[in-house]
């Protein structure tokens, strides 16, 4: 198990790699979302180019709660968590209100204030909603967002009803509530939103959805992908998320030789 105070990653790390912040979905874990990404071969298709690190949920739940299809594949000894749990709105509208959410977001800051920075953070389903609104949180040092990309899988926008009216393309419901705390803003990051095609959980046009709330997005759906960590299975698919790390990459290592520069002057 990885602990919110011990980092658990997915190599040895090195400086010519990004630093992947990785939130898994609903009601599993870090372990899980690591054998999820190790079994569908998506870590080793770019593990030249990214170290992932794992990150748990704030919130445990017991295994009654937990889909049986889980407990068979990952067992009763696995500690399942979740980041939020989604409950209906008050007013009976077709929002919801996510019970631990601002916990998550505290979990996620304070990982990346022990063990960042990270250049990018990634989350599937459930933890893909919540990188989406890490990217739009301004708690940087510098009042900006933390993390220079995201990477979404199978994932939706929020409908927590605090968030609401940032998603102009992706509301629910005509009533708007904006009561939050914590301060947002458009999401400029540069994002990458992967849905499948066969995913009953997260059809891919809720993945659409939030992409068309996004300003900078790149989304693939793969046909034959359910709601699973992306098994990318042809070349073009492997080549189009690995041009998106590439050209990441490339982004921070013109940005650390510009620092460099500068602090010579």
């Amino acid at each position: 198990m990885a602990s919110p105070l011990k980092p658990m990653t997915s190599s040895a790390g090195g400086g010519s790699r990004l630093r992947v912040l990785c939130l898994h979905s609903f009601r599993t874990s870090s372990s899980i979302l690591k054998k999820q990404m190790d079994f569908s071969g998506f870590a080793a298709d770019v593990a030249d180019l990214v170290d992932f690190d794992f990150v748990d949920a704030p919130h445990t739940v017991p295994n009654d709660k937990v889909d049986a299809r889980l407990l068979d594949l990952f067992g009763e000894d696995e500690p399942y968590r979740e980041w939020w749990n989604a409950n209906p709105a008050p007013d009976g509208s077709s929002d919801q209100v996510y019970e631990g959410l601002y916990d998550a977001m505290k979990t996620v800051r304070d990982r990346t204030t022990q063990f960042g920075p990270y250049d990018g953070i990634l989350g599937f389903s459930q933890g893909g909603c919540l990188a989406e609104l890490m990217c739009r949180s301004a708690w940087a040092a510098d009042g900006s967002c933390a993390f220079r990309f995201a990477v979404i899988m199978c994932s939706f926008a929020c409908r927590d009803a605090s968030f609401k009216s940032i998603y102009p393309e992706a509301t629910f419901d005509a009533n708007e509530v904006q009561n939050s705390d914590v301060p947002l803003s458009v999401n400029h990051t540069p994002t990458l939103l992967l849905a499948g095609g066969r995913d009953r959980g997260v059809p891919p046009e809720l993945t659409g959805r939030l992409a068309k709330a996004l300003q900078n997005s790149t989304m693939i759906t793969i046909p034959e992908n359910n709601h699973a960590v992306p098994r990318l299975r042809t070349e073009q698919q492997k080549e189009s998320v690995r041009k998106f790390f590439e050209d990441r990459l490339s982004e921070k290592s013109a940005s650390t030789a510009s620092a460099g520069a500068a602090g010579r002057m």
